[in-house]
């Protein structure tokens, strides 16, 4: 079990802890991985980020920028 959230939980279920406790264990573990996968996206080619949910309108702007990359390759 590699996911986050089961072996958190092993101890809950076998009555070793507290489920609050847990699940703070969850949310800080997650927080853990998050901060990992950014780390290797920032050490990866450039990349551009977009928020669609925040700006939807960005979505002809990434066809134009996969448009243009295309081409160069």
């Amino acid at each position: 079990m590699q996911a986050i959230g089961y072996k958190e939980l092993v101890p809950y279920l076998h009555g070793q802890a507290e489920l609050a406790d847990c699940v703070a264990l969850i949310k800080q573990h997650s927080r853990h991985f998050a901060k990992r996968q950014l780390t290797y996206f920032r050490n990866q080619m450039p990349t551009h980020w977009f928020d669609l949910v925040a700006r939807p309108e960005d979505k002809n702007a990434i066809v134009t920028l996969v448009q243009q990359w295309l081409k160069q390759r």
